[in-house]
């Protein structure tokens, strides 16, 4: 009889309070996961489609836990890196810088390759003008007397901008000054030119 009694006792210490995938199991894990209260026979029944969490099947019911930290990358290298919070909510980071304030690049940025700095091509303009004043972004390379712009009293009619976007540029001047540099570029010296209508002239040597 006392056999019997402990023959029940150790059955009824092992019963069965779970189960897994429709087979009978061991009570739940701490870390199985919030219980969703759906019920499930297995784990594919229990994909929510979310990459910040993990999706199981335990005790009858689907279970998810967030992977707080964990990449969850779209493939934009644009918009930042995603990350999953503990929310299990995947998440935007800061967006890399794209504008590298060299006025010689186009700045853009691709989602496949991401940031990209491509030499511009910007050639050299001349058009007439009595004011000899460059564009934003140009400086005078020279100072011309063009037939094919209206005469002025002095000859000259015309200029060529150039870029400001080399380390080194050469300014052409009548009156040079510290401050006939472009912004960014401090004079280191003078050198002969013929930049005004191909006469001998002043050439500023400026520096960045």
């Amino acid at each position: 009889m006392l056999g019997s009694v402990l023959v029940v006792s150790a059955l009824a210490a092992c019963t069965v309070v779970d189960s897994v995938s429709g087979f009978a199991g061991p009570p739940l894990a701490k870390d199985a996961g919030a219980d969703s209260g759906k019920p499930c026979v297995t784990g594919p029944e229990c994909d929510d489609e979310n990459v910040c969490t993990t999706d199981t099947c335990w005790g009858g019911y689907c279970r998810y836990s967030m992977l707080a930290g964990q990449s969850c990358s779209d493939g934009d290298l644009c918009n930042g890196d995603e990350l999953c919070d503990e929310a299990g909510v995947c998440v935007h980071g800061i967006p890399p810088e794209v504008e590298d304030d060299d006025l010689c690049t186009v700045d853009a940025c691709d989602s496949k390759t991401g940031v990209q700095h491509v030499p511009g091509n910007y050639p050299p303009i001349t058009f007439c003008t009595f004011e000899l004043k460059c564009p934003p972004d140009y400086f005078l390379r020279e100072i011309l007397c063009s037939p094919d712009c209206p005469p002025s009293g002095v000859g000259v009619n015309a200029a060529t901008c150039e870029r400001i976007c080399k380390p080194e540029l050469t300014v052409c001047c009548n009156d040079c000054t510290a401050t006939t540099c472009p912004a960014g570029y401090q004079p280191s010296g003078y050198m002969s030119s013929t930049c005004v209508c191909g006469q001998p002239a002043s050439g500023l040597i400026c520096k960045r």
